[in-house]
């Protein structure tokens, strides 16, 4: 279930786990972010499930504030359990064509894994030096992201 913004138009602190049908009837009040949700929906489809691996995706970034107009939706495939080493291949090999997906799905697709140095579901629960500046509050103002399973 998604929780209700705070007073800054954030979610609580904490990963909330929900499908895409809340997601959808949450977070997408205007025809961009409709857009945004339709890239994300079409990136799991071409992208993700051919890849058969089940784990969990987490979804973050301005699409999960309450802002108007957000630019894209950040998505980390959260790889922390073991998978196959083919898997993993695989599932990295998305972040290798970063930029193309971007464009093509508005998802800005990363990777958690052990053997990445840099826990980026922690990262993304710190609100950021962008999204700080436009609220006027702290950088490492904690909030919440999404988690969709498998």
């Amino acid at each position: 279930m998604i929780p209700e913004f705070d007073g800054y138009g954030l979610l609580p602190p904490g990963i909330h786990d929900c499908t895409l049908t809340e997601i959808r009837g949450r977070l997408c009040w205007n025809p961009r972010r409709q857009e945004i949700f339709d890239g994300l929906c079409a990136f799991i489809v071409h992208e993700w499930a051919p890849l058969g691996i089940a784990a969990p995706l987490l979804v973050d970034g301005s699409f999960v504030r309450d802002k108007s107009l957000p630019a894209d939706v950040d998505v980390v495939l959260d790889l922390s359990a073991e998978a196959p080493a083919q898997a993993i291949s695989l599932a990295l090999s998305l972040r290798f064509r970063h930029d193309e997906i971007k464009l093509t799905y508005n998802v800005d697709v990363w990777t958690r894994h052990p053997l990445i140095p840099n826990d980026l579901v922690q990262f993304f629960q710190y609100l950021g030096d962008k999204a700080a500046a436009e609220l006027c509050i702290d950088c490492k103002h904690l909030k919440g992201i999404l988690r969709i399973q498998p």
